[in-house]
């Protein structure tokens, strides 16, 4: 599963409301940012590292966004820097 490319076209949340986190899947909230960014560069550029980590499995886009902050971050963070090539030096 990856996420979608988006252009500056695509509806955005304008509003802040109040959301709950746990019907909300993790890629549908990446897509609603990705969507937000106002530079397609950096659009594009964050959707391929976003679909790098899904590919390494360090992100799971089905889980909803609740989950995902349960999830604790400095464990990600570890997981991703035993890849050689993105490992700090």
């Amino acid at each position: 599963m990856q996420l979608a490319q988006f252009t500056k076209n695509q509806p955005t949340l304008t509003k802040r409301e109040a959301v709950d986190l746990g019907v909300i899947s993790v890629k549908e909230g990446i897509e609603a940012w990705l969507a937000s960014l106002e530079s397609k560069h950096t659009r594009i550029n964050y959707t391929s590292a976003l679909n790098r980590l899904v590919e390494f499995g360090f992100l799971d886009i089905s889980i909803s966004l609740q989950q995902l902050a349960i999830i604790a971050g400095n464990s990600m963070v570890d997981k991703i820097k035993q890849v050689a090539e993105w490992s700090e030096s």
